[in-house]
């Protein structure tokens, strides 16, 4: 069983995202080297950690800035020791959302180069909800962001 609760553990949230294998796929080229990636607080920024048996398997952020209310944007961080089972996660930490807060919208802008977060994001439910919006690069490549959102069902 997996439990998720909000975190202010940001050494904690810092080493599962700068994981290097991690962050060398979910960062484009503008992100900073992960030795001097800043995770810490910031406003309307929810850190939710995800644990098995007490293990840290992965790392979900919440961010209600800029967004209309009852949603967030969202983003998914898993530890590469759990890659193959991801969708479980994926799903029960939508339950927990739904469950635990009152958002009814979740929004997050997939890289379309992350081809594995992709179809992750579509198998537990989000859609594209617009054309990729502003370019980012990768590896020298421009590549777009694709939004996807899912909604809380009645």
């Amino acid at each position: 069983m997996i439990s998720f609760s909000t975190t202010t553990d940001y050494r904690m949230a810092r080493s599962i995202l700068t994981n290097a294998k991690v962050y060398r796929r979910m960062c484009n080229d503008s992100a900073p080297r992960s030795e001097d990636f800043v995770c810490g607080p910031r406003p309307g920024l929810t850190y939710v950690l995800a644990e098995e048996d007490a293990l840290p398997v992965g790392l979900f952020l919440l961010s209600t800035e800029g967004q209309p209310p009852g949603s967030a944007q969202v983003h998914f961080c898993f530890i590469p020791e759990v890659w193959g089972n991801t969708y479980r996660i994926a799903r029960e930490f939508l339950e927990w959302v739904w469950r635990t807060s009152s958002l009814n919208r979740l929004v997050g802008p997939v890289p379309a180069y992350n081809g594995l977060a992709l179809r992750l994001a579509r198998s537990v439910g989000f859609r594209e909800s617009g054309a990729p919006t502003q370019a980012v690069r990768k590896g020298g490549v421009e590549w777009g962001l694709l939004p996807l959102e899912i909604l809380r069902r009645c």
